[in-house]
């Protein structure tokens, strides 16, 4: 069985300090060793060149799909819900 990992999100003002990579790391632990699952992928929109750098070059995640015009999910700021978009992604 494997998890997956979408919409990882950290405020604009805390980037840049490593807690994307803490969150990523945890959330495999917890996939792991507590829910059993053997693999972790994560979605990511594929315009969102910042945290493809993270999950490929410092996390060591592969890209094993791209996906055109996918329903991809964001989140609003300024009500804390979700929103449905349109959007490349990459798995």
């Amino acid at each position: 069985a494997v998890a997956v990992l979408s919409n990882l999100c950290v405020s604009p003002s805390a980037r840049r300090k490593g807690i994307a990579a803490k969150l990523c790391k945890e959330a495999e632990r917890l996939a792991k060793e507590e829910l059993g699952f053997d693999e972790m992928f994560l979605r990511v929109e594929a315009a969102n060149e910042a945290a493809k750098r993270l999950y490929v070059e410092k996390l060591g995640y592969e890209v094993v799909l791209e996906a055109d015009a996918a329903i991809a999910l964001r989140v609003d700021g300024d009500s804390g819900t979700f929103v449905e978009v349109e959007s490349d992604i990459v798995v």
